[in-house]
């Protein structure tokens, strides 16, 4: 695999990540009791400017990927109305956010080397895998996988507009 084709693929996989972590997002802010942000009538999220306030929500705070995981896992196995998505891809985007990715030729043999801190001044080797092509295939039906089984919960659960 060449470096653009590194870049390509992880750009990918990354932008699938960004669109479930939204997804899940609106599905916790539509369920029954979620927090509002309380928007004035006719202003949607696009329509908000640098420096606007609104409330705390599923779409406004800072909760990590692996909050909206376990949130959305909690909320489906409680109410039946959805398929929960597997927690490990909560170790795949903390790896590709915190692990280290490396080559052994500048244009070959990507590896990403996730640690995890067990006592002071000891790691342990949580992944170590080889990202080739099939690795990138893998890891994006994993996702795809996550995002349509939150987006048919997701409709059961939107305010319908018909």
């Amino acid at each position: 695999m060449t470096a653009e084709e590194y870049a390509l693929n992880l750009g990918k996989l990354w932008g699938r990540f960004q669109s479930l972590d939204i997804l899940i997002r609106l599905f916790l802010h539509s369920l029954p009791n979620a927090a509002s942000m309380n928007l004035p009538p006719g202003i949607g999220l696009f329509s908000l400017k640098v420096g606007d306030q609104v409330n705390e929500s599923a779409l406004s705070n800072r909760d990590y990927f692996s909050t909206l995981v376990k949130a959305y896992n909690k909320e489906v196995a409680l109410t039946k109305i959805g398929q929960p998505i597997s927690e490990d891809l909560i170790d795949l985007r903390n790896a590709l956010a915190h692990g280290l990715v490396t080559a052994d030729t500048p244009d070959g043999n990507f590896r990403i080397v996730h640690f995890e801190k067990v006592a002071d001044g000891t790691f342990r080797i949580i992944r170590n895998d080889q990202m080739d092509q099939a690795w990138f295939e893998i890891q994006s039906r994993s996702i795809e996988i996550a995002f349509r089984a939150v987006q048919a919960a997701f409709q059961r659960v939107m305010p319908k507009t018909h």
